[in-house]
């Protein structure tokens, strides 16, 4: 056997450096196969990256589609052409004084607040110049002259939610929830006053909502 070797090296010795040559190719990553792997990686980062951002942009456009609520606005007062306006949620005095045709020379543009957003169902009241202006027009979110000038948008107790009662000064989720369960029980509020009937609604309080809400 040792003869048999001795005589067989080169041929071992042959064999043996293809079965290491093997064994490199198969076992060790060729650079080739490393750059492609980096390549496959890069792209799935660039994929999962593009897909995050129009997920970010579908979920934009949603939130925007949200806010922007079509709204019903009565323009009354010294306009051009007084009517009942579609509007969007957001939208400011000026935008529904643009669509009612523009202001007449007579309207105390002094007492206008152009930049107060509107809400839906409210009367938007410009007032003539000297005009101790009232608004009579009832409805949810409706605003006298004297309040909307100043930018106020009143709360309608019996109209408004329990969201829109926790907008006011000094009311919370509870006082909210008192307001809501007062109506339902006892029906419509005939005067503003009438709120200081609610357990935990006192002079004080009321004195800090007087100026917020109505009940027309």
């Amino acid at each position: 056997m040792i003869d048999w070797l001795k005589g067989n090296k080169m041929y071992l010795l042959i064999a043996t450096l293809v079965v290491l040559t093997i064994v490199i190719y198969f076992l060790v990553p060729s650079e080739k196969n490393l750059s492609n792997k980096a390549v496959n990686s890069d792209w799935m980062e660039i994929e999962d990256k593009g897909l995050l951002e129009d997920e970010q942009e579908e979920t934009e456009i949603e939130g925007i589609t949200e806010e922007k609520e079509r709204i019903l606005i009565d323009v009354k007062g010294a306009v051009a052409a007084p009517g009942v306006y579609e509007a969007l949620s957001g939208d400011r005095v000026q935008n529904l004084i643009n669509q009612a045709g523009g202001l007449l020379e007579t309207a105390d543009q002094q007492k206008i607040n152009f930049a107060m957003k509107v809400v839906d169902e409210m009367v938007l009241y410009i007032p003539m110049i000297g005009e101790d202006s009232q608004v009579t027009a009832g409805g949810q979110g409706s605003i006298p002259a004297a309040d909307a000038v100043q930018g106020k948008a009143l709360v309608n107790l019996n109209t408004a939610s329990e969201s829109e009662l926790e907008t006011l000064p000094g009311v919370g989720p509870s006082k909210a929830a008192a307001i809501m369960e007062y109506r339902e029980t006892n029906g419509r509020f005939q005067n503003i006053e009438e709120l200081m009937e609610i357990s935990g609604i006192g002079e004080k309080t009321f004195e800090k909502l007087k100026e917020h809400i109505s009940v027309n």
